[in-house]
């Protein structure tokens, strides 16, 4: 493998794990963050347009609403 690839997939593994070992044992948003940390370092920064990454809650016609979703959609696309 290129070494310079090599050594970024390596730094942001890092992150990862970091932000992962930290959230052990702690709330439910604690545990969103990582899934956050997640998009943000790794699907963000690797795939390409057309495709967007958010994070949201869903909430239906009774008003009930979801706890936090993170999504990918088609540029121009309304979720």
């Amino acid at each position: 493998m290129n070494k310079h690839v090599e050594s970024r997939l390596n730094a942001i593994l890092t992150q990862l794990r970091a932000a992962h070992e930290g959230g052990t044992g702690m709330s439910t948003a604690t545990m969103g963050a990582e899934r956050e940390a997640f998009v943000d370092l790794v699907l963000r920064g690797s795939v390409p347009l057309p495709y967007r990454f958010g994070s949201g809650e869903v909430t239906d016609a009774a008003g009930r609403i979801s706890n936090q979703i993170d999504i990918v959609s088609p540029l121009g696309t309304v979720i």
